[in-house]
C-alpha cells in the first residue's frame, strides 16, 4: 500500500511538472507569433521589391519600391517573387559573375512576343530594380530567345532612366 501512495504521488509530480511546461509552451508560442523585425525581414516577399506602374497622369511607367527598409534580400527569394507575379516568364538563377547576376529565362514568348514592347520594358525594369536590391548586385546578365519586344543583354539601374 505504501508503494502504491509514493508511485501515485511521483506520478502527480511528474503530471503537475509537464502540465507547468505545456504553460511555458503556451507563453512562449504566444510571444512567437508576433514576429520581430528580424523574423519579418526574413519572411518571404509578397511581391517584388519594385515594381513597375503606368501613371495615368504623367502618362508614364514609373518604379514604386515595397520593401525600402528590408536589408540583404536573399536573390532566391526576388527570383521566386518575380516567378510569383509572372508565372508565364520563368525566371532561373544561373549565378554571380563579379557583380553581374547571371539570369535565364526558359520561355521568353510571353516576355518578346506577347507584352508589347512597353510591357516587356517594364518587366525588364521590375526585374532589374528587384534583383540588384540583393547584396552585391549591380547588373543583371538576362540570357534568353531574341524576340519583337525584348533583347537580352546586361541590365543597370541606369538602363532605365526614363523611368522615374
Amino acid at each position: 500500500m505504501e508503494r502504491q501512495s509514493i508511485f501515485v504521488l511521483v506520478l502527480a509530480l511528474l503530471f503537475a511538472a509537464c502540465q507547468g511546461d505545456n504553460k511555458n509552451t503556451g507563453a512562449s508560442r504566444e510571444t512567437e507569433a508576433q514576429p520581430s523585425k528580424t523574423e519579418e525581414q526574413t519572411a518571404p516577399l509578397a511581391s517584388p521589391p519594385w515594381t513597375a506602374e503606368f501613371n495615368e497622369q504623367k502618362q508614364e511607367l514609373e518604379l514604386r519600391q515595397h520593401y525600402p527598409d528590408r536589408e540583404d534580400i536573399p536573390v532566391e527569394d526576388i527570383v521566386s517573387s518575380l516567378n510569383k507575379k509572372y508565372p508565364q516568364i520563368p525566371l532561373q538563377m544561373l549565378g554571380m559573375h563579379g557583380d553581374t547576376l547571371a539570369v535565364t529565362i526558359t520561355d521568353a514568348t510571353a516576355l518578346s512576343r506577347e507584352m508589347g514592347s512597353a510591357g516587356a520594358e517594364a518587366y525588364l525594369a521590375e526585374a532589374t530594380f528587384s534583383l540588384t536590391e540583393a547584396r552585391g548586385v549591380k547588373a543583371v546578365a538576362f540570357k534568353f530567345e531574341e524576340g519583337d519586344h525584348a533583347m537580352p543583354g546586361v541590365y543597370t539601374r541606369e538602363s532605365f532612366q526614363d523611368f522615374n
